[in-house]
């Protein structure tokens, strides 16, 4: 087999990752990576392949990541250190007392107007309650200094450093070492290194974590869930499709009203036709100085 031509800009944010990680090795004796078996973490949980016996994988599991990836994240258990966390409480229990995730709201159904029932909610706020929160809640009861290092990509356009920094408890230092990076570098890195994927990535590329989730639809991971879960893609369907009906309902509320109150058109009159003759006083005639 031929070996892959070197890339100089894969090589370099290599490089660069790899010495963040030796000065956080340097000043941290205890480490964790937020793993969720997604091409990011994988990508980052090879980069720390020098520290592996210091760095513990701490998974958050709301309980609901679609079996197989279940399967694919705890599989890594068997050579790094792995700690799993879960919400306090079943998720579709959280969503019955705060709200279903969706990606449109109808804000007469958000908690605390309570204008409508049931309740929804926008889907980041789910995320930071189920999947954020056991994360901050276990590194807070840790107590003792560690660094969460997280494969959040700036390219992404999900949260930065800085919001990172700000929900975790003083204990906690935060590094995002492949920020820099792009989605084809990562690929290119994976591909490079011939690391395994979930069974699915062929398809999607996207999170599994919440098979039953409503929200952030896309197509492949909607043919993701019918090949391995399709109770729960039956279950996201429909579930979308009512949060969907709330939102049209108060559109068609909100048409009806401007089609009732729209001011008449105006009327339309002839228009005066323009004289072609100079106004009044007007003299055209040259002035020689």
């Amino acid at each position: 087999m031929t070996a892959p031509a070197p890339n100089p800009r894969l090589a370099d944010l290599t490089a660069t990752a790899r010495a963040t990680l030796s000065d956080i090795y340097s000043r941290h004796e205890h480490v964790f990576l937020g793993f969720s078996g997604g091409k990011d973490s994988l990508a980052l949980l090879h980069v720390c392949e020098p520290w592996r016996d210091r760095v513990t994988l701490l998974w958050s599991n709301t309980g609901y990541m679609a079996a197989h990836m279940a399967a694919f994240v705890r599989g890594h258990g068997e050579r790094w250190r792995l700690v799993e966390v879960s919400p306090e409480r079943d998720m579709l229990d959280d969503w019955s007392e705060h709200g279903t995730p969706v990606d449109v709201v109808a804000i007469g159904h958000l908690e605390g107007l309570d204008w409508n029932s049931p309740r929804v909610r926008p889907w980041p706020l789910c995320c930071r309650q189920n999947r954020m929160a056991p994360l901050v809640a276990y590194l807070a009861r840790f107590e003792r200094p560690c660094v969460l290092l997280n494969g959040q990509r700036q390219s992404d356009k999900g949260t930065t450093p800085e919001r990172m920094a700000e929900i975790m408890s003083s204990n906690v230092t935060t590094a995002m070492p492949l920020w820099a990076w792009s989605t084809s570098d990562v690929l290119t890195y994976l591909a490079a290194h011939a690391i395994p994927l979930p069974p699915h990535h062929g398809v999607f590329q996207g999170s599994m974590e919440c098979a039953v989730c409503p929200a952030d639809l896309k197509p492949g991971r909607l043919r993701v869930l019918d090949r391995f879960e399709p109770h729960a893609a039956a279950f996201v369907r429909s579930t979308a499709r009512i949060s969907l009906g709330f939102v049209a309902a108060r559109t068609r509320e909100i048409e009806a009203v401007l089609a009732e109150t729209a001011p008449p058109p105006p009327e339309l009159r002839p228009c005066r036709p323009m004289s072609s003759a100079s106004p009044a006083g007007t003299d055209h005639r040259r002035h020689s100085t």
